[in-house]
């Protein structure tokens, strides 16, 4: 069985208040905070990439604001 994490970072240089509001609707979608080595990010198991995407482009954020990136995952190993 493979499972996925989909990860969703705010771009570097984003201002600061943008990024909190990012991370607020990030947490209203049922991500959860998880700190990263230089950006924080947030991750799902539950919400796919695209479905992220669509969400947070129709809460009014632009596609160069946030980085998605989606993992596979086995449930004994990275993929």
């Amino acid at each position: 069985m493979v499972d996925h994490l989909t990860l969703v970072t705010a771009e570097r240089g984003l201002a600061r208040c943008r990024a909190r509001e990012l991370a607020a609707a990030l947490a209203e979608l049922g991500f959860e905070r998880r700190p990263g080595r230089d950006d924080e990010a947030f991750g799902s198991t539950r919400v796919e990439a695209g479905a992220a995407k669509r969400q947070l482009l129709a809460r009014g954020f632009e596609d160069r604001e946030f980085r998605i990136v989606l993992e596979y995952v086995r449930q004994w190993g990275v993929l």
